[in-house]
């Protein structure tokens, strides 16, 4: 049994769901489908867990902007992402790894050896989504819930934070590219130009940039831990975080925070309007993605 298969079994979603359509103007896949129904299921999965132990949690990035804009998914997006006040991302990172039981895992550097992202993900192991560049990396490639750790931060400092932080991150990530033979010649300047032995202090050495014991109690949030958006679109006040309503998500409902309206205009601008056309697309380039082959039996056949 496929993990959709066994998600229209347990009634989380009918099988209607995965039929194809089209979505403001742009064509939604029985595939894309399946990816998301992975992603709403670890989100279940996720808040789940959550709830049972009072931590608090908040849908982020795209998944606010979907329940927002669009009450489900963005037809062109295919992951998901929450996020947890450090004190609770913490907590939940230690009971988490119990919880979490087959086809689902917490990964953290802790729990893979040879992940080194900066932040945790949920993991489906009954599912593929491998970025090509590491297909020899040495972890789990299942589909995956992002899990992002909200710090309290310093506009004044935020950018000199960042500066290290990302040194860090280019650090960890050409550690998990190093044995790929499919890189081009600019990835594999990277890997050299930041090539290290020692993964885990790099990152740990982010998670003690972003948890700077002189910013606790500041009037804003962020999420230092990731560098691939520009720095303004990071940095939200606190109060933007003081509670919280739920929204229609597909079949579901999702967690966004009471602010939503401020952090989406932070991080995205005039969020009503669509992107062209020709900009409609999926957002993880170079992945491979197959919701219904685990991982570690996709690898077996990889080129």
């Amino acid at each position: 049994m496929t993990e959709c298969e066994r998600i229209i079994e347990q009634g989380i979603l009918p099988k209607s769901f995965f039929e194809e359509e089209e979505r403001c103007e742009f064509r939604v896949t029985s595939e894309r489908k399946k990816i998301w129904a992975i992603e709403i299921d670890l989100y279940l999965k996720f808040a789940e867990v959550c709830q049972k132990y009072g931590f608090r949690y908040y849908a982020l990035f795209g998944t606010i902007l979907g329940a927002v804009r669009h009450s489900g998914m963005i037809p062109w997006d295919d992951d998901m992402d929450v996020c947890m006040p450090r004190e609770d991302y913490e907590r939940f990172c230690t009971v988490a790894v119990s919880e979490f039981k087959t086809p689902y895992f917490l990964q953290t550097p802790y729990t893979d050896k040879n992940y080194y992202y900066s932040f945790a993900k949920i993991r489906n192991m009954n599912t593929t989504c491998m970025p090509v560049s590491m297909s020899k990396a040495g972890f789990c490639h299942g589909i995956f819930l992002d899990v992002f750790p909200l710090d309290f931060c310093n506009p004044d400092t935020y950018s000199d934070d960042r500066k290290e932080i990302y040194q860090c991150i280019m650090k960890c990530s050409s550690f998990m590219k190093r044995n790929n033979d499919n890189l081009d010649v600019e990835q594999r300047k990277k890997i050299q130009q930041f090539s290290t032995t020692r993964p885990l202090e790099e990152y740990e050495a982010i998670q003690r940039i972003a948890t700077n014991f002189r910013y606790k109690n500041s009037r804003y949030l962020g999420v230092p831990v990731n560098t691939i958006l520009r720095q303004n679109q990071l940095i939200w006040k606190t109060t933007d975080f003081s509670g919280y309503i739920d929204l229609p998500f597909e079949n579901i409902l999702v967690r966004i925070p009471l602010g939503y309206h401020n952090i989406l205009q932070t991080t995205y601008g005039n969020y009503t309007e669509f992107p062209p056309r020709n900009q409609r697309g999926g957002w993880h380039s170079g992945v491979v993605w197959n919701p219904d082959v685990p991982y570690c039996v996709f690898l077996k056949n990889w080129k």
